[in-house]
């Protein structure tokens, strides 16, 4: 580590000498190489450990397979790593000069999960298990012990028990009345952001619940008319 800093401190030091531009004045400067920066043979015994972490344990784990019965996959940790990355890439594909922004889509429903003491969430099927397990602490930081020599990771994992969780009473009166008042927070809180961005003349705040017909007109008066290709 010593002498990768020393390098790129050397490196550092010719850039900020050589690469200035707009002086009417050249700099000559002679610097050591790296061996003479340290001492003894560190560049080369850093070097060797550097590589024989890379090929004695990340080589290795990167084609290992995680063994996940509920999402099983035969694909190696390098190409199953990477898979996210056109989601990520997408998410803000619709942005413009005004900045970047990108969907969210929010479910809930009436199974109640209680993810720590008061605090709780909802979705719309009860939960089987949550993989992988949190772990019990965190993995020792042995900095004196070669990489090459310790143990690789174990990417098998056994599920842990869901979290407790209940089924929600919509028929409930206290249900009922919380639903109301949340309800009623959401539409004013919609309205003033609507009109803090000057689109009430355009926009309105329906205070009617969602129906099978109302998404059905919402969704025949969007539709874009069909082109009719050009010979």
């Amino acid at each position: 580590m010593i002498a990768l800093l020393a390098v790129l401190a050397a490196a550092l030091a010719a850039l900020l000498l050589l690469g200035g531009g707009g002086g009417g004045y050249s700099v000559k400067a002679n610097f050591q190489t790296a061996s003479q920066l340290v001492k003894g043979n560190l560049v080369s015994r850093q070097g060797r450990l550097m590589a024989s972490c890379q090929y004695e344990t990340i080589l290795p784990w990167t084609r290992d397979t995680v063994g996940d019965p509920a999402f099983p996959t035969d694909d190696p940790v390098f190409q199953e790593f990477g898979k996210f990355f056109p989601g990520l890439a997408g998410e803000s594909r619709s942005g413009d000069a005004n900045g970047q922004w990108f969907r969210v889509l929010a479910s809930g429903g009436t199974n109640l999960i209680e993810t720590a003491p008061g605090r709780f969430a909802t979705s719309m099927n009860p939960m089987l298990g949550a993989n992988p397990p949190k772990p019990q602490g965190r993995p020792p930081l042995r900095n004196d012990v070669a990489c090459e020599t310790q143990e690789p990771p174990d990417l098998r994992s056994k599920p842990a028990p869901p979290p407790p969780q209940q089924q929600i009473d919509t028929n409930d009166p206290a249900f009922k009345k919380r639903y109301a008042e949340a309800r009623d927070k959401a539409i004013t809180w919609l309205e003033g952001e609507i009109k803090r961005q000057g689109l009430d003349d355009k926009l309105k705040v329906g205070d009617k619940d969602a129906t099978p017909e109302l998404l059905d007109q919402v969704k025949a008066a969007s539709q874009v008319p069909e082109q009719v290709p050009v010979p």
